[in-house]
């Protein structure tokens, strides 16, 4: 029989972050600091010189774990997002995560990008450079991302800078977070999909890259329609529903600002009156717009002016199908919105 197999190395993407991990030294961890002023080619060399001696003389390896932080409310981070801003030696944080989140980064050095919300072009510049510079010099680096980072986190950029630039996959650690996308919605009471009413939904940008309005598909009456990050260019977007995505006007719109923040609001209207509803209202990134019917799924009536979305010829709602017995004997009543006949009362 052949001997059993010993276990090989054990990838970053498998470790539990939510266990405590062995820091360095304070001593280290400043040599690291010092370290990671120098370039890269010459840390690699001094790194190959000491490779040569004994284990405990040589360099720790560094890491980076990109964390996603979820909408701001810190009950909504993971117990993985947990450790990894425990167990980081250094965290490099977005400016879109919540002060109270970054509250708990206690004991270690925070940095921040030195550019404002609207040169976010500068501030990922600042961000990858310093999430391989300290990686390379061997700190424990966690990235704190809003949301989640593979949803319009650019977080993908950001591994391919980390591989760029020496550090190999196996020192890179993705730990999802609660996406804004969901979570801003729950907070309003907004379901993104919903049965008679939507069936899908999709995810877009509203600060597409190098200032272009993001496309967006031509309207369908089931379909809810997720815009991140839009304020900003609001009246372009409005514009862009209106006139080339065929949005009726009176489609309902819901604005979340600072989803599960103390200071979050809801704003509603229609595609027709958005636009002048924010603007009155001031309302500013961080912010998610929801477009379709479901923003009036579990509100108290809709508009009696609304007019007639889907064809005229139809005569009421078409549920879906049901998907178990227990979903059908507690089934909602179907909410009349953008059907054939004219909407009066939501039943809920």
């Amino acid at each position: 029989m052949p001997p059993p197999r010993s276990p090989g190395p054990q990838s970053a993407s498998a470790v539990d972050s939510t266990k405590p991990v062995t820091r360095a030294t304070p001593i280290t961890t400043f040599l690291l600091l010092v370290l990671s002023l120098l370039p890269f080619q010459l840390q690699h060399h001094i790194r190959m010189l000491l490779s040569h001696l004994p284990s405990k003389h040589r360099l720790p390896t560094g890491t980076c774990t990109l964390v996603g932080a979820g909408p701001g409310d810190p009950g909504l981070l993971t117990m993985r997002a947990h450790g990894a801003i425990r167990n980081a030696d250094i965290v490099i944080s977005d400016l879109l995560v919540s002060p109270k989140i970054l509250a708990m980064v206690r004991g270690k050095l925070l940095k921040l990008p030195r550019t404002t919300r609207n040169r976010s072009d500068d501030a990922q510049k600042d961000a990858n450079e310093w999430m391989a510079r300290y990686a390379h010099a061997g700190l424990v680096v966690c990235r704190l991302k809003g949301g989640d980072p593979f949803v319009f986190g650019r977080g993908g950029e950001e591994v391919l800078y980390l591989r760029s630039h020496g550090i190999s996959e196996s020192q890179i650690t993705v730990v999802p977070g609660i996406s804004s996308c969901i979570a801003a919605a729950e907070s309003a009471l907004i379901p993104v999909t919903h049965r008679g009413l939507a069936d899908q939904f999709l995810v877009i940008t509203g600060r597409g890259q190098g200032g272009r309005v993001p496309t967006i598909p031509r309207f369908t009456p089931r379909r809810t329609l997720v815009i991140m990050m839009g304020m900003n260019r609001m009246s372009m977007l409005v514009a862009t529903l209106r006139d080339e995505a065929a949005y009726p006007p009176h489609t309902p719109v819901a604005v979340v600002e600072k989803a599960t923040w103390r200071e979050q609001r809801v704003v509603t209207g229609t595609v027709e009156t958005i636009e002048r509803i924010v603007a009155d209202e001031g309302v500013a990134n961080p912010a998610v717009v929801y477009v379709g019917n479901v923003v009036l799924a579990l509100r108290g009536g809709v508009d009696e002016t609304m007019e007639n979305m889907v064809n005229p010829a139809d005569e009421g709602i078409e549920l879906g199908p049901s998907r178990s017995d227990e979903e059908e004997s507690c089934e909602i009543p179907p909410v009349a919105l953008a059907s054939g006949i004219r909407a009066r009362q939501i039943a809920i």
